[in-house]
């Protein structure tokens, strides 16, 4: 498809996410105006990092799927200042907070403070709201990614990177085996891929109902029907018609 159909969206060799990404893109689930303000509130999924990049995506759950609302990233943020970062997306976004879903190292405490991350974010937001990612393979997180990205509606201004980062999330090629690495390459992807899966292996569990639309009652009247004092009205002058005649 590069070489021949010029297509530079097509997925690149060992790409884990390439081939449903295009797909995404054939399909118009990469487009405007994602976010549903009457919608469900939003949940986050994270990979974070301290040296490295820490990546944020937004997810608003649907009766059809899942809104990938913002992918935020940046390195070098403290976890004070990704909570007052979170604070202020989400009100840009007029959105209602759901859950944090954060990564098991997030439990970890750093050299440079007495409190993890974990705990950090628990005080800022409380128990309800932030809760620790379960535990499983990373072949599972990599399954489960494959199958909810078939859901997934992206906001196209504001995930450009992230998708970006998940079509370059890819498994190593050795020409020499012929085979595939067994871990994803670590690379700036690795954490956009890690942080999307992440969320990916809780939202598979999630089901949203649709909208019910009330309804309309006048719908039943018919054009022809009359109150009772018009059908008496009418009643009388038909009997006066009647003794006329």
């Amino acid at each position: 498809e590069q070489e021949y159909e010029c297509s530079f969206d097509a997925a690149n060799l060992g790409a884990i996410l390439g081939r449903w990404l295009v797909r995404a893109q054939t399909q118009g689930r990469i487009r405007k105006g994602v976010f549903d303000a009457a919608g469900s509130p939003i949940e986050i999924s994270s990979d974070i990092g301290f040296r490295d990049t820490a990546v944020w995506w937004y997810w608003q759950p649907r009766s059809d799927g899942f809104g990938l609302i913002r992918c935020d990233a940046d390195s070098g943020l403290e976890a004070s200042e990704w909570i007052s970062r979170i604070r202020e997306q989400i009100a840009n976004i007029g959105a209602r907070l759901g859950k944090i879903w954060m990564p098991h190292d997030a439990r970890a405490k750093t050299f440079a403070t007495s409190h993890s991350p974990m705990e950090q974010f628990l005080d800022a937001f409380g128990s309800g709201i932030v809760e620790v990612v379960p535990r499983t393979d990373k072949f599972d997180r990599i399954n489960a990614a494959r199958t909810v990205i078939e859901k997934c509606h992206f906001d196209e201004d504001n995930t450009a990177t992230g998708r970006d980062g998940l079509s370059e999330w890819k498994f190593i090629y050795d020409e020499e085996r012929k085979e595939f690495s067994k871990e994803p390459d670590h690379t700036w992807a690795s954490h956009y891929g890690d942080s999307f899966s992440y969320g990916c292996q809780v939202m598979q569990e999630r089901k949203v109902a649709e909208k019910k639309q009330e309804f309309d009652w006048k719908k039943l009247l018919l054009p022809e029907q009359r109150t009772m004092d018009q059908l008496w009205e009418e009643h009388e002058q038909s009997l006066s018609k009647a003794a006329r005649i």
